[in-house]
């Protein structure tokens, strides 16, 4: 099988490990003209378009940290703004290697630990938006045709089996959709951004004043917006590795700026959107963010989360049909390609119902348990490629033989410090701005820094004499 890059699924968070060494590994061709780098930032334009979580992110900063339309925005531009610069970072990397980031783990955490490392990624993120996605799409049929919640998510959880079960060609079908129904989705959005923009009087909101509490908050929702933004690095820059004739510099600017503008200004229009409309709709909030819409726009919209959450799910389910296997219990192919799919299915009902018992603070803890696990994986994924800056790492990549313990050390030591400061909520009496959520933050920064500090230390006296035989030293 060969695999082109108008076939990849950019900007789908997939579950997988990257790609395979042995003679089974899939070919990849090469392509036939260069790409530009400004494919990389229209991508990351239209992707976050499909997705509700980003807007979601604005509407809490108003609605439950109660900062006002200035201090609202402060927080998602500093988020959004290093969280773009990081992605930036791994496309780099992706072009330059010809390596999705999610395989590049194996030089920090080595074969195994690399194994480890993105089967908890794909549990916790790529199974966590599975989740999210089949909650908006519910909330969005809900929206559009009063079906009750639990039986809208019921009836998202079946079709996207029955797509799996049927075997419809996913990777197809996505970018088809990706290149006639994303730039649609965008334009809605846009249009329904400005009049969202229009209707809200930032004098309306939440008056906080410019003071301490104001900064913790401001934190708190730059971890937030910082929290969704990384999301999208570890699995959805894998198309990177299919761009070998762009530029790596060039192709991380434009992939950084697009994820930056799309993030930013969703992110904004929810915070206008919390102004705009107010708290209406506590239980349904992809119904309250369309109610100050026209409706004929409203209905759009809603369609297009609705359309856009259950696409970018049937991409995830095809990549856990390879991650879950039982071939070697004496399953057949096909009831085998199933195993994944009905599990990720099975989970995502009994985990959404849970979520739709209080979304926003559901949502809010996913989105922070995201960064408290992401955070510490990217942070040492860039102190390694720091550190081996003038090493040609190639023949590593392809090393199954290595092993860096210190890796999963760092992000261990790192999750471990995150939960615990995140604990001390227990022993404060109510004397933190904020309560909980404002430990949740402090814990992610701590983690993020933690492992690269632990990684950065440890690293240089650990570098394995084996590794410099595999390697080949450049110049710089």
């Amino acid at each position: 099988m060969t695999t082109t890059f108008d076939d990849l699924t950019a900007g789908a968070r997939v579950a997988g490990y990257g790609p395979d060494p042995g003679p089974d590994r899939t070919e990849v061709a090469e392509p036939v003209k260069t790409r530009s780098p400004w494919m990389f930032f229209w991508t990351w334009l239209v992707t976050p378009h499909i997705e509700f979580g980003a807007i979601y992110v604005g509407m809490i900063a108003v609605y439950f940290i109660d900062l006002s339309f200035t201090q609202a925005l402060l927080g998602v531009f500093l988020g959004t703004a290093f969280g773009a610069l990081t992605h930036g970072l791994l496309t780099a990397t992706g072009v330059r290697l010809h390596m999705p980031p999610i395989a590049l783990g194996k030089l920090a955490f080595g074969s195994k630990g690399n194994m480890i490392v993105t089967t908890v990624m794909a549990v916790l993120s790529s199974l966590g938006w599975f989740t999210v996605n089949s909650v908006v799409a519910a909330l969005a049929l809900n929206a559009l045709f009063g079906i009750k919640t639990l039986g809208a998510l019921a009836i998202i959880v079946v079709l996207q089996l029955l797509v799996a079960a049927l075997g419809t060609r996913v990777n197809f079908n996505y970018g088809m959709f990706q290149r006639i129904l994303f730039p649609i989705t965008l334009v809605l959005m846009v249009i329904a951004g400005i009049i969202t923009f229009v209707n809200a009087e930032p004098s309306s909101g939440p008056a906080t004043e410019w003071n301490l509490n104001a900064l913790i908050a401001i934190v708190v929702v730059a971890c937030m917006a910082w929290a969704y933004t990384v999301g999208w690095g570890p699995y959805a820059t894998d198309f990177s590795s299919y761009a070998p004739t762009v530029s790596p510099k060039a192709a991380g600017i434009g992939a950084a700026l697009g994820l930056f503008c799309s993030s930013m200004f969703l992110m904004s229009v929810g915070v206008a959107a919390a102004i705009a409309v107010g708290l209406t709709d506590q239980d349904n909030p992809v119904k309250q963010f369309t109610d100050d819409l026209p409706a004929v726009l409203g209905v759009l919209v809603l369609l297009g989360f609705l359309i856009g959450s259950f696409s970018s799910n049937t991409v995830t389910l095809g990549s856990v049909s390879k991650l879950v296997s039982l071939e070697k219990a004496g399953v057949s192919a096909a009831a085998n390609r199933l195993v994944g799919p009905l599990l990720w299915t099975v989970l995502a009902f009994l985990l959404g119902w849970a979520a739709l018992q209080n979304v926003p603070s559901n949502f809010e803890g996913f989105i922070m348990v995201v960064g408290y696990w992401i955070g510490p994986w990217l942070n040492t994924i860039l102190m390694d490629q720091y550190i081996k800056r003038k090493v040609d790492v190639t023949g590593l990549l392809y090393d199954n033989t290595l092993s860096y313990k210190w890796g999963l050390f760092s992000v261990a030591i790192a999750v471990i410090g995150s939960v615990c400061l995140y604990a001390l909520q227990i022993f404060d009496g109510g004397r933190m701005p904020h309560g909980g959520v404002s430990y949740a933050a402090l814990g992610m920064l701590v983690g993020f820094y933690a492992s690269a500090v632990v990684y950065g230390l440890g690293l240089k006296k650990m570098i394995a004499p084996r590794e410099q035989q595999v390697a080949k030293r450049t110049v710089k």
